[in-house]
């Protein structure tokens, strides 16, 4: 299963690489980019293309992570709540059980 995995990686990357470089080939316009208050010198639309698209993923990423993070921890709050609530329902039953292996006293 595991040299599936890297295989099939291994797969979608080179097809990625191969687009990005057909891409790249295909877009080689000179472009200025105007960011309303920062003014870029003219670069192919290719290399625009690909910082924002790799701007977004990178942004999407951070975004999961905290996103992962913070389901983590709900999910270690909610692991020791579970033991707590275990560990209240043995001692329960144990009082339970005490209570009907002791002799009537009448």
């Amino acid at each position: 299963m595991r040299w599936i995995r890297l295989v099939l990686f291994t797969l979608v990357s080179i097809f990625l690489l191969g687009l990005g470089s057909w891409f790249a080939l295909r877009n080689q316009t000179p472009v200025p980019l105007d960011l309303i208050l920062i003014q870029f010198e003219a670069g192919s639309l290719a290399t625009w293309m690909m910082i924002a698209f790799m701007g977004g993923a990178l942004c999407s990423l951070f975004v999961m992570i905290f996103t992962l993070l913070r389901m983590q921890a709900r999910l270690a709050g909610a692991r020791s709540r579970v033991q707590k609530l275990q560990k209240e329902v043995n001692q329960l039953k144990n009082q339970q059980g005490a209570k009907e292996l002791a002799p009537a006293t009448s």
